[in-house]
């Protein structure tokens, strides 16, 4: 029950009700982006769409009419062709309004309209049709929070739920992290169809390793699954079990993925603990913490950044203006977060992910929301160049802390030296003071590259920072379907890579394995203006990330971060 109840139930978008039901959002039912599956879950997303309240059909014969709501798909073109998907919840609570619904695995490949009927407050409508594509295998891995980011909803093969440390219980499981060599179960949906899944019987017709080549790619290395096809009794759902690499590196948010065939699932990750211990390792959090995240707790941090980007796009190919800030916020953070910040890289290794969908779903999820506390009406920063300068709080946003330092000057006021952040304190935080050295730094090669060959390695060259890291990140952004500089709901393919590199190197080649899953994006691409594709090379400071503690006002400390960003991005076409 737990399992699936994660995998239908993620509730994101609020609603007000309407006597006509609103679609807003059609996605699948594990990464949220567009294009569904034979044989998926998939979500429907608005308001109207169902009565006040939660109810959820059985398994496996799920019902094509569920608290007085109907779904029709609708072949676009010629022959006309009706289908009644099966519900499995509807649910309007709190402001949100979703439907899970079972697209049947008899539904072809191609484009549709979708549109739900339902009877609210006694009243009975239609919404219009919204278009939806279906297409063979979409393969999508569910988090442990419904986001499809951050931890994987991920079983070992005793069914523990993989989390960051045990032991401990949530729910009727047992948590604990996995181990190198263990064989575990990651949960999805959209491997493909199988007719023997669906409504009234359930049973599935097994391992679809057949039909399709199922890989796991877990920290950049590719690993066979031992099965993959449905779980038995639940139509929709799916699982794939693979072995963890003996000789994996352990952490606590290990980035996993799955592609079938050629297409590739959204990102999560597992924690890896090493053998005999109890909680995967990391210098961010105890392992005390760690179980309180495993159990849904929060833990409280302060992150704070000195910012410098400078752009060189097709626009501005001089790319003279520099942007900078100051950002940062004292705030409670989630299990998704810390995966978020945990997932990070050595010195000499890169990674690559994966995601495909309109410009909002590309962008959800890589950043998540917090919990930001109160560290009073404003902070100080001071540095070499900047005066005695007033943080407050960014409007619009709560306790978050925000000052721009150049807005678009071709001039940076981020110079080398020794910059202080202070607080007088407030409702949660006490006073508080750190301090950060920011490098000269800058890349010298910049000019010279000015495309990205996917058939050979790259190489970026930098002065300063020798002491921190530096990152080479890249975008390949294409479309797949639509305009998307004129219609939301346009589809664009991306590849996304990140290096990190020791900042006394001075050099860093990215490897041609890696550009060679970027896809080639021409000028011409509607995208390229759209999301910028190319490179970005970041200098940020090294080593444990927390320099400095601040006080709260209901006893103890709370650890923080003050660091700096210096980053430059480069607009390129990909051949």
């Amino acid at each position: 029950m737990f399992l699936r109840c994660a995998l239908f139930s993620t509730f994101l978008f609020s609603s007000i009700i309407f006597a006509q039901p609103v679609v807003t959002h059609v996605q699948d039912g594990a990464a949220y982006t567009s294009d569904i599956a034979q044989g998926s879950v998939f979500v429907v997303k608005g308001s109207g769409l169902s009565d006040t309240g939660y109810v959820e059909a059985t398994a496996p014969n799920y019902p094509t009419i569920l608290n007085r709501v109907l779904i029709n798909i609708t072949q676009t073109g010629p022959p006309p062709k009706i289908i009644q998907p099966r519900l499995i919840y509807t649910y309007n609570l709190n402001g949100v309004n979703q439907l899970s619904v079972l697209l049947p695995s008899t539904v072809e490949p191609g484009n549709y309209n979708l549109v739900v009927t339902s009877t609210v407050n006694g009243s009975t409508a239609s919404s219009a049709p919204f278009p939806i594509r279906v297409v063979a295998r979409k393969p999508g891995i569910v988090s442990a929070d419904g986001t499809g980011t951050g931890p994987a909803q991920a079983t070992t093969a005793s069914n523990d739920l993989i989390r960051f440390a045990g032991p401990g219980q949530l729910g009727s499981f047992q948590i604990k992290p996995t181990y190198p060599g263990d064989t575990i179960v990651l949960w999805g949906t959209g491997f493909g169809p199988d007719v023997a899944s669906d409504p009234p019987n359930g049973a599935g017709s097994g391992d679809m390793r057949s039909q399709a080549t199922f890989k796991v790619i877990i920290k950049g290395i590719e690993v066979d699954a031992l099965y993959a096809g449905r779980s038995y009794g639940y139509p929709g759902l799916d699982q794939l079990n693979f072995q963890i690499p003996a000789n994996i590196t352990p952490g606590c948010a290990v980035p996993v993925s799955i592609k079938v065939d050629e297409v590739y699932s959204n990102q999560v990750s597992i924690a890896i603990a090493r053998p005999g211990e109890a909680s995967c390792p990391t210098d961010l959090y105890s392992s005390e913490e760690l179980l309180r995240l495993s159990l849904g707790q929060t833990v409280e941090r302060g992150y704070f950044s000195i910012n410098s980007s400078r752009v060189r796009s097709g626009l501005d190919p001089q790319g003279l203006n520099y942007n900078e800030s100051v950002y940062g916020a004292f705030a409670q953070y989630t299990a998704n977060q810390m995966a978020q910040e945990a997932m990070s890289l050595q010195p000499g290794q890169c990674r690559t992910w994966h995601r495909k969908g309109t410009a909002e779903e590309i962008n959800f999820g890589i950043l998540s929301q917090t919990t930001p506390l109160d560290a009073g009406t404003s902070l100080a920063l001071t540095g070499p160049s900047i005066a005695p300068l007033s943080v407050g709080k960014l409007a619009g946003r709560v306790n978050e802390y925000y000052a721009a330092l150049t807005p678009d000057q071709p001039v940076p006021k981020v110079t080398a030296g020794l910059y202080e952040l202070s607080g007088t304190g407030g409702v949660d935080i006490g006073p508080f003071q750190a301090s950060l050295q920011v490098p000269d730094f800058k890349w010298t090669n910049e000019n010279d590259i000015t495309f990205i060959d996917r058939n050979q390695g790259l190489l970026v060259t930098w002065t300063g920072n020798p002491s921190g890291s530096v990152g080479i990140q890249g975008l390949g952004l294409r479309t797949v379907s639509g305009n998307p500089q004129i219609d939301p709901r346009a589809i664009m393919e991306a590849t996304f890579f990140d290096c990190i590199a020791d900042g006394s190197a001075g050099s860093f080649t990215v490897p041609a394995s890696i550009l060679q899953e970027l896809p080639v994006v021409s000028k011409s691409d509607p995208a390229f203006n759209t999301v910028y594709s190319g490179i970005g090379v970041v200098a940020f400071r090294k080593g444990n990330i927390f320099n400095f503690s601040a006080p709260q006002t209901n006893g103890g400390t709370i650890r923080g971060s003050f660091g700096y960003t210096h980053s430059i991005q480069s607009q390129l076409e990909i051949r």
